[in-house]
Protein backbone atom coordinates (compact mmCIF):
# COMPACT_ATOMS: atom_id res chain seq x y z
CA UNK A 1 0.00 0.00 0.00
CA UNK A 2 3.26 2.28 0.32
CA UNK A 3 4.06 4.80 2.66
CA UNK A 4 2.55 4.50 6.21
CA UNK A 5 0.12 6.77 7.57
CA UNK A 6 1.84 9.03 10.24
CA UNK A 7 -0.86 9.71 12.45
CA UNK A 8 -0.64 12.00 16.20
CA UNK A 9 -3.06 11.03 18.96
CA UNK A 10 -4.28 13.83 21.18
CA UNK A 11 -6.67 12.88 23.88
CA UNK A 12 -6.74 13.79 27.85
CA UNK A 13 -6.73 10.88 29.08
CA UNK A 14 -3.76 8.61 29.30
CA UNK A 15 -4.98 5.15 29.05
CA UNK A 16 -7.71 5.98 26.00
CA UNK A 17 -4.29 7.62 24.40
CA UNK A 18 -2.24 3.95 25.02
CA UNK A 19 -5.03 2.13 23.90
CA UNK A 20 -5.52 3.48 20.63
CA UNK A 21 -2.05 3.71 19.83
CA UNK A 22 -1.80 -0.30 20.67
CA UNK A 23 -5.01 -0.94 18.67
CA UNK A 24 -3.73 0.95 15.82
CA UNK A 25 -0.15 0.02 16.03
CA UNK A 26 -1.02 -3.46 14.88
CA UNK A 27 -1.87 -1.98 11.32
CA UNK A 28 1.46 -2.49 8.52
CA UNK A 29 0.37 0.84 7.13
CA UNK A 30 -0.21 2.87 10.08
CA UNK A 31 2.94 4.78 12.51
CA UNK A 32 2.03 6.38 15.63
CA UNK A 33 4.61 9.19 15.09
CA UNK A 34 3.25 11.15 18.22
CA UNK A 35 1.16 11.20 21.66
CA UNK A 36 -0.09 14.86 23.15
CA UNK A 37 -2.63 15.65 26.27
CA UNK A 38 -2.66 18.88 26.38
CA UNK A 39 -3.41 21.71 23.48
CA UNK A 40 0.09 23.74 23.26
CA UNK A 41 1.70 19.85 23.18
CA UNK A 42 -0.73 19.20 20.12
CA UNK A 43 0.38 22.07 18.50
CA UNK A 44 4.33 21.37 19.23
CA UNK A 45 3.85 18.14 18.07
CA UNK A 46 1.73 18.68 14.56
CA UNK A 47 4.89 21.06 13.64
CA UNK A 48 7.33 19.07 14.50
CA UNK A 49 6.07 15.35 13.35
CA UNK A 50 3.81 16.99 10.15
CA UNK A 51 1.83 13.83 10.79
CA UNK A 52 -0.78 12.54 8.30
CA UNK A 53 -3.77 12.46 10.50
CA UNK A 54 -4.65 13.69 13.53
CA UNK A 55 -6.93 11.52 15.62
CA UNK A 56 -8.47 14.37 18.30
CA UNK A 57 -10.99 13.92 21.40
CA UNK A 58 -13.45 15.92 21.03
CA UNK A 59 -14.48 15.60 25.05
CA UNK A 60 -10.84 16.82 25.94
CA UNK A 61 -10.83 20.39 27.36
CA UNK A 62 -10.69 23.07 24.71
CA UNK A 63 -11.52 19.85 22.23
CA UNK A 64 -12.52 21.95 19.23
CA UNK A 65 -10.84 24.72 19.87
CA UNK A 66 -7.44 23.21 19.44
CA UNK A 67 -9.23 21.62 16.31
CA UNK A 68 -9.57 25.13 15.08
CA UNK A 69 -5.96 26.29 16.19
CA UNK A 70 -4.50 23.22 14.21
CA UNK A 71 -6.33 23.83 10.82
CA UNK A 72 -5.62 27.56 11.12
CA UNK A 73 -1.50 27.23 11.26
CA UNK A 74 -1.16 23.86 9.51
CA UNK A 75 -4.32 24.23 6.70
CA UNK A 76 -3.26 20.62 4.92
CA UNK A 77 -3.91 19.33 8.60
CA UNK A 78 -6.23 16.72 8.19
CA UNK A 79 -8.60 15.83 11.55
CA UNK A 80 -10.63 12.95 12.54
CA UNK A 81 -12.66 14.02 15.56
CA UNK A 82 -13.82 10.59 17.96
CA UNK A 83 -16.43 11.71 19.88
CA UNK A 84 -18.02 9.96 22.95
CA UNK A 85 -21.66 9.65 21.59
CA UNK A 86 -22.68 9.45 17.93
CA UNK A 87 -24.40 13.17 18.71
CA UNK A 88 -25.05 15.31 15.64
CA UNK A 89 -24.75 18.45 17.10
CA UNK A 90 -21.36 17.15 18.40
CA UNK A 91 -20.33 16.20 14.59
CA UNK A 92 -21.72 20.08 13.63
CA UNK A 93 -19.72 21.50 15.98
CA UNK A 94 -16.37 19.21 14.49
CA UNK A 95 -16.84 19.64 11.04
CA UNK A 96 -17.20 23.94 11.56
CA UNK A 97 -14.14 23.73 13.40
CA UNK A 98 -12.02 22.37 10.65
CA UNK A 99 -12.30 19.06 11.29
CA UNK A 100 -12.19 16.41 7.82
CA UNK A 101 -14.35 13.72 9.61
CA UNK A 102 -15.87 12.68 12.54
CA UNK A 103 -16.36 9.27 14.58
CA UNK A 104 -17.85 7.45 17.68
CA UNK A 105 -14.55 7.00 19.76
CA UNK A 106 -16.03 3.15 20.96
CA UNK A 107 -16.03 2.34 17.32
CA UNK A 108 -14.34 -0.91 16.42
CA UNK A 109 -10.86 -0.86 14.82
CA UNK A 110 -11.22 -1.88 11.46
CA UNK A 111 -13.90 0.87 10.52
CA UNK A 112 -11.57 3.61 12.73
CA UNK A 113 -8.87 2.32 10.37
CA UNK A 114 -10.96 2.38 7.17
CA UNK A 115 -12.15 6.20 8.28
CA UNK A 116 -8.03 7.33 9.01
CA UNK A 117 -7.23 5.64 5.25
CA UNK A 118 -10.13 7.54 3.99
CA UNK A 119 -9.02 11.05 5.39
CA UNK A 120 -5.93 10.09 4.17
CA UNK A 121 -6.65 9.65 0.80
CA UNK A 122 -8.06 12.83 0.98
CA UNK A 123 -12.01 11.95 1.13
Amino acid sequence: MGESIRLLIVDDHDQVRRELAARLSRRLNLQVVGQASQAEEAMRLTAELQPDVILLDSQMSQGLAICRKIVEKHPAARILVLGSFADEGERQAAYAAGAAGYMPKDIPSGELMRGIEALHAGS
